[in-house]
């Protein structure tokens, strides 16, 4: 049974799918700004209803990020300091902190080199360097 396991992981590269996640969101952000600018308004919203019906139409990214840490972590790649919890909120806000920085500014041309800058320290922080 621990072979199979290790087969699984092998099967995903836990950097490979984090750089996708930023990539297609920077896609998806950039595709249509008027949108996108108006699901992050409501995102951002005090008012606990309107926050609730734009989750409704946004998939939670939590649980997908979570589990690439925690196969990270199985595949000796997360710092063993680095608690997974912790590794998915941090990077989960990092991410939709740029893409609110730059959408609020006007700035929808800088999401995606800011969401690789940001991919690139998180994992310079939080994953053992690489051979």
């Amino acid at each position: 049974m621990s072979s199979k396991i290790n087969t699984v992981d092998e099967i995903t590269e836990p950097t490979e799918v984090l750089r996708n996640f930023g990539t297609r969101l920077a896609e998806l952000g950039t595709s249509d700004p008027p949108i996108v600018a108006m699901v992050v308004a409501e995102m951002l919203t005090l008012e606990p209803e309107r926050l609730g019906l734009a989750m409704l139409y946004i998939p939670d990214p939590t649980p997908l990020i979570r589990t690439v840490m925690t196969l990270a972590r199985a595949q000796g790649k997360l710092r063993p300091e680095i608690n997974v919890e912790y590794a998915t909120e941090f990077f989960l806000s990092s991410v939709l902190n740029g893409i609110r920085t730059y959408f609020a500014s006007g700035h929808v041309e800088k999401v995606r080199p800011m969401l690789n800058v940001t991919l690139e320290i998180f994992l310079y922080g939080a994953f053992t360097p690489q051979n």
